[in-house]
């Protein structure tokens, strides 16, 4: 059963509305196909060509199109777009090897996306919802101005827009691209609120678009470090509750963070730490631990205002709000009401074999205290003192303006 092609298995994109490209050779590769697969409404419209749909199990459907073409038959894969772009192509290449698979794209329901939105498209995110969790759709999300979701049916894009306003991330503007390339076709700007109640078509894709995230200043887009302290909603005349921005870069390398960790960011204040700290927790999560009802709606709008949706506010005193969170990676303490040796004892406890406690303390005798409940409870102590000058004119000169020095104590469990 030996066909044009045999010996590798091709995979020939289809631009939106189910057009092959124009190359001729590519036409008559379909046409003279031992086995087309692909979605049914790809393939039903080639009579005479054994196909079998794309559907359940892709581990399957790749050995029977292996079975095919180990005998000298010619297979076919029609998909959308490229193939190599969230696309079928590189499962096949990883089952099959590279020298077994060629690769024949067309233009993407992407690029006919942003071209009907007179947007471009290569400063953009592309994020795909196929067989993904949302949380990974909604982890691209946070800090983008751009971005592109490919949804894999009719009603993940509500589900999306639910999940979406439940985070309370609703500063994209949203336009829903339906059939694209075909004669129902429709691109329409719409709610989340609008999005989140409609079962779409099954041919779909979302774009959003942050206007005012385009707008800000450098530094409050995706950097995972070096947020301007400005740019947080802080307490009016009581900055000095804040992490400031060159401490946290001191505290987070401190505190070692890797993608899934879970880090406790107790006494919070208006959650500086938290929300840049999240940037690297990509798959992780960082409750926001503090008591103060105030500083807790500063939380929720840095989380809002960042996109920080991996930032979990607590409201509780600790250490007694400890047994209402999962067990930690890593802790950071920046503030303790008093309460600091009952913090670290009970942290410590809870924290995870290697997990890492940092604490940033003002006076001399605090820091003493601090190292001492640290080694008491089995960690390894480590102290440095931190102080950041500013340069500030005087009269015709510059003059180095101190702040005030900090201790930054930290452990390994």
């Amino acid at each position: 059963m030996a066909g044009v092609g045999a010996g590798k298995i091709h995979v020939v994109g289809v631009t939106p509305g189910a057009h092959l490209p124009e190359d001729p050779g590519v036409r008559s590769l379909v046409e003279r196909a031992d086995l087309l697969v692909g979605r049914e409404e790809l393939v039903s419209n080639w009579r005479g060509v054994p196909t079998m749909t794309l559907r359940g199990d892709l581990r399957e459907v790749i050995a029977a199109a292996e079975g095919v073409r180990s005998q000298g038959g010619t297979v076919v894969f029609l998909v959308s777009g490229d193939p190599n772009f969230f696309g079928i192509a590189s499962l096949i290449r990883n089952a099959l090897g590279k020298d077994h698979v060629a690769t024949y794209p067309a233009v993407s329901s992407m690029q006919v996306a942003f071209s009907r939105l007179g947007e471009s498209w290569h400063d953009a995110r592309f994020l795909s919802a196929h067989a993904r969790p949302l949380e990974e759709v909604l982890e691209g999300l946070r800090g983008c101005r751009k971005a592109c979701v490919l949804t894999s049916d009719g009603r993940q894009p509500a589900a999306l827009a639910r999940a979406m306003l439940d985070r309370g991330l609703d500063r994209f503007r949203v336009f829903l691209c339906q059939d694209l390339g075909t004669s129902e076709e429709r691109v329409e700007e719409v709610s989340l609120a609008e999005l989140a109640c409609r079962e779409c078509r099954p041919l779909n894709l979302l774009v959003f678009l942050d206007e005012e995230a385009q707008g800000k200043a450098e530094g409050t887009g995706s950097a995972l470090l070096g947020i301007a302290d400005e740019l947080f909603a802080a307490p009016p005349g009581r900055t000095g509750r804040m992490t400031k921005r060159d401490l946290r870069a001191v505290v987070i390398s401190r505190l070692e963070l890797s993608p899934d960790d879970v880090l406790w960011d107790v006494g919070a204040g208006c959650g500086t730490l938290s929300v840049e700290a999240s940037r690297l927790l990509f798959r992780g999560t960082v409750y926001a631990v503090e008591e103060d009802e105030e500083d807790l709606d500063l939380i929720r709008e840095n989380v809002r205002r960042f996109g920080a949706w991996n930032v979990k506010p607590v409201k509780g005193v600790a250490p007694e709000v400890f047994d209402r969170l999962p067990s930690p990676d890593a802790v950071f303490v920046g503030g303790s009401s008093g309460r600091l040796e009952g913090i670290i004892i009970r942290a410590a406890e809870r924290l995870r074999e290697g997990g890492r406690m940092v604490c940033n303390l003002v006076g001399l005798e605090r820091t003493l205290a601090a190292m001492r409940h640290l080694e008491e409870a089995g960690l390894d102590c480590e102290v440095s003192l931190h102080q950041v000058f500013r340069v500030r004119k005087l009269g015709g000169g510059h003059v180095m303006e101190p702040r005030n020095p900090v201790f930054v104590v930290s452990g390994r469990k």
